[in-house]
């Protein structure tokens, strides 16, 4: 494991609630990723190097929050603002293309992204990190969908399985072993993302079933 040192010199002043720069830098990243593909005239939510490049190092801050545990070496606010930042562009395009599902799905992850960086029980568990495990099925996504090679639409069932419909149940049950009450207003924000998520589960499970249907939607989440 990396020395504790070496990765509190690089992310510690980040850390400070005076710095903006974890939100700000990654925003003007996604601006001009999203700028990029509208001269390009592509899609912006089809385009995966600005997701892939979101979930990668999402995932990277994720695992160093969770595995030091320690805000003077890495602070969880980073990767909050990380995916803050990301979602701020995706909400924007999504009321730009009117795609009422992935619209959805943005607003829920801004308003637990800001619960998990507001709320202190929610920033204590880490809540932003353990979610964003949750993004391990997209790449396989975009790769199945730019293939269509059965073998990867099986490695992104698989992992949408595991990652999504496994996983934001066991989160749940963290949130409710640290005392929340079910009915909070907040986890009532998880159980309507999980049942998004099992929404497009179930248009997984009947293309395996039934094969893919004419027009598929766009991306998963």
């Amino acid at each position: 494991m990396i020395d504790g040192s070496t990765i509190q010199s690089i992310f510690g002043p980040f850390g400070s609630e005076d710095s903006l720069l974890p939100f700000f830098g990654p925003l003007t990243l996604w601006v001009g990723m999203y700028t990029y593909s509208h001269v390009k005239g592509t899609s912006y939510q089809d385009w995966p190097i600005p997701h892939n490049t979101h979930h990668f190092f999402g995932m990277i801050f994720a695992t160093l929050s969770i595995i030091y545990d320690n805000e003077e070496i890495f602070p969880e606010r980073v990767g909050v603002l990380w995916t803050l930042s990301f979602f701020v562009i995706d909400f924007i395009d999504c009321v730009r293309v009117m795609h009422t599902a992935y619209l959805f799905h943005a607003v829920c992850v801004l308003f637990l992204s800001s619960c998990n960086l507001m709320n202190p029980s929610f920033y204590r568990l880490r809540m932003n990190s353990r979610a964003m495990y949750l993004e391990l099925s997209s790449p396989f996504m975009h790769l199945s969908k730019k293939t269509r090679n059965p073998l990867h639409f099986a490695i992104f069932a698989l992992m949408f399985t595991c990652c999504r419909v496994v996983w934001i149940p066991l989160i749940m049950k963290r949130l409710l072993d640290d005392g929340l009450p079910w009915t909070d207003y907040k986890f009532l924000v998880v159980i309507a993302f999980y049942g998004l998520n099992l929404f497009w589960y179930a248009k997984i499970l009947r293309i395996i079933i039934f094969g893919p249907p004419q027009k598929e939607d766009k991306k998963e989440g």
